[in-house]
């Protein structure tokens, strides 16, 4: 429990701090509050005092030993019959522990975070280089099918007599000259097995192709 006259006095105590700890006003208070708490736990004490919002705040004070405390506190300010303030009374909870578990879940959830994010980057950065791959690959595949196409167009058109075999002796390339000048149509000898005998009655020619 923590009391205070909304004017200077010399009776301020605050359980707050190790039992037995006393200040004389509230000017020594503040002092013991964190630097960086200060002025936020003062603002909230004169809104407090103007009626303009309860008292309810968290903070850092400096115990005599110099251990750094975090402190809820909750309050309201007692009022005259004419409504001027006289009192300020409440309860200061030491929340260090409730604020420390907090700090460690935070470092926790920010490590969370950072490692998920990172997973993505490298997800996305994956993803991009797939579809890159994908795209280069579909353009290689259309580039070599152009290619294809016109060499067979040139193979058609050539004024002489253009045949492939494979390994194992099939016909797999017949141009127009070829039709013309055997009677034989490509989807005749095209990978026909017997395209060779109908061609060369001889089988020494067949052998010697």
């Amino acid at each position: 429990l923590h009391s205070f006259p909304t004017r200077r006095s010399s009776d301020l105590t605050w359980s707050i701090v190790p039992k037995g700890a006393r200040y004389p006003d509230y000017e020594t208070f503040l002092e013991s509050i964190h630097p960086e708490d200060r002025e936020h736990v003062h603002e909230t004490v004169l809104r407090a005092v103007a009626g303009k919002a309860e008292y309810d705040t968290e903070f850092r004070v400096i115990w005599p030993d110099g251990t750094l405390h975090w402190v809820e506190g909750k309050g309201q300010v007692l009022r005259n019959a004419a409504g001027d303030p006289i009192r300020m009374v409440g309860v200061a909870v030491d929340i260090t522990d409730r604020k420390q578990a907090q700090e460690v879940l935070q470092k926790a959830n920010d490590q969370l975070e950072l490692r998920v994010t990172e997973r993505t980057i490298a997800l996305m950065t994956a993803n991009q280089q797939l579809i890159k791959e994908i795209v280069d690959r579909e353009q290689a595949e259309e580039a070599l099918k152009l290619n294809e196409e016109r060499l067979r167009l040139i193979v058609q058109t050539m004024p002489v007599m253009m045949k492939a075999l494979d390994e194992e002796g099939n016909i797999i390339a017949w141009n127009r000259e070829c039709e013309v000048v055997t009677g034989y149509h490509a989807e005749e000898i095209i990978y026909n097995p017997r395209a060779l005998e109908s061609l060369y009655r001889s089988e020494e020619r067949r052998v010697g192709k």
